[in-house]
């Protein structure tokens, strides 16, 4: 699906002002990674189109169910091999807004942040359903995590909403309503399941209200 027609798509969006980046978790040195994927576009070196494929399928490595992918980075001419995962090991959700150093002359005359609308879309919901759990140590160990990848969502979501707050930006959010039956594995990929998903997903964009101004309260729904 990575065609050179959709890498100059890709460059054209960026050239135009629109960022896309994606987060991938390095394994070995347990960092975030924030890709950005339109200056590779745009940049469209001999290697770049491989590149961003590579990225891309790291960033849905679920650990323990895909093996990492492997990128070759290069730091002072020398070839390093790094294992990549799913960036939701690391977060959930992320921003990046433009960065300037104290005193440096690079953002001056430009705009700041404050307008700026954020739009943020959870890919599911906010909190788990409640379930009977059988008891097995494998299973109660695979609930224990889910229910961190959850509260990491949350914690993300409360970062986010502090950062626009301080910024002046606007903060939206949308995610799978809590009346939605979903089911209660995230590594459910059976596709009548996914594309139940999905529909409800693009039924609440085309709902009146689609977007929340607050992020979750902590402790509560």
């Amino acid at each position: 699906m990575l065609t050179a027609e959709a890498v100059q798509d890709l460059a054209a969006a960026h050239c135009q002002g629109r960022r896309l980046y994606i987060g991938t978790t390095e394994e070995e040195g347990k960092q975030f990674i924030v890709w950005d994927i339109g200056a590779m576009a745009a940049r469209n070196g001999p290697g770049d189109r491989d590149l961003i494929a590579k990225v891309l399928l790291a960033s849905t490595a679920a650990p323990g169910l895909v093996p990492a992918t492997k990128i070759d980075v290069f730091v002072d001419g020398v070839c390093h091999t790094e294992r990549h995962l799913d960036g939701g090991v690391s977060q959930s959700l992320f921003f990046r807004p433009p960065y300037v150093c104290p005193g440096s002359s690079i953002g001056r005359g430009r705009k700041d942040l404050a307008g700026t609308k954020v739009y943020i879309i959870v890919a599911g919901k906010l909190y788990a359903d409640p379930e009977v759990i059988r008891p097995r140590a494998l299973t109660h160990a695979a609930k224990s995590i889910s229910t961190l990848i959850y509260a990491q969502t949350r914690g993300d979501l409360q970062r986010l909403y502090t950062v626009c707050l301080l910024a002046g930006m606007d903060y939206y959010i949308a995610a799978i309503p809590p009346e939605y039956e979903a089911s209660t594995s995230s590594n459910d990929y059976n596709p009548p399941v996914l594309t139940s998903l999905f529909e409800e997903g693009r039924r609440l964009v085309a709902s009146p209200t689609p977007w929340a101004h607050p992020p979750p309260r902590r402790g509560g729904r």
